[in-house]
């Protein structure tokens, strides 16, 4: 896949809009325009991620990329569960006890962390559907894909389909629309 500068200029759109809508008096003095952009910037970034997630390497190379995920999702919902037993925040841990952390960490994340959660649950998925027969179509590797998804949204709590739904968009972008730019310039 070339590089693309739309692309990149999108991306810093989102996370500039990210740093805005977490600035405590933002969203206290336009409650408002905090929901308006909440609305469409989470699904935007889990779309675009859906989208960059290469699957073509070799399963090393792949797991040392979830791996890199994994490790920065350990150490900051860690922190942010120890901080949560002394600092007021939502859906924090009430009782230091390793079942809540272990809960918290492998099934329900807490804070803002749950993005990279889904993209290790949603990078496994991606990764196996296209890998289990690989001699199959691009929409059967799809179609397996939605499935996974929705196997693992319904009968475990690992995943929240509505955030997966996002992630799933992104990926058929990258096989069957190819260029993501054409995406958003035919929407203008």
């Amino acid at each position: 896949m070339n590089h693309n500068n739309q692309l990149d200029f999108f991306r810093a759109i989102l996370i500039v809009l990210v740093i805005l809508i977490h600035i405590v008096n933002f969203g206290d003095h336009y409650p408002l325009l905090k929901n308006a952009i909440l609305a469409f910037l989470m699904p935007s970034f889990l779309v675009v991620t859906g989208f960059l997630v290469n699957i073509n390497k070799p399963l090393k190379t792949y797991a040392l990329y979830l791996s890199k995920i994994v490790l920065a999702y350990v150490v900051m919902v860690s922190g942010y569960a120890a901080l949560s037993l002394f600092l007021p925040v939502r859906d924090g841990l009430t009782q230091p006890t390793w079942q809540a952390f272990a809960h918290v960490l492998f099934i329900k994340s807490i804070g803002p962390y749950w993005f990279l959660h889904l993209m290790v649950v949603c990078g496994v998925l991606y990764y196996a559907s296209f890998r289990v027969v690989p001699k199959i179509s691009t929409a059967a590797k799809l179609s397996i894909f939605a499935t996974f998804i929705i196997l693992t949204a319904q009968f475990t709590p690992l995943l929240n389909i509505r955030f997966a739904a996002y992630y799933f968009v992104g990926v058929v972008i990258r096989h069957l629309v190819k260029d993501f730019s054409k995406v958003y310039e035919s929407s203008l």
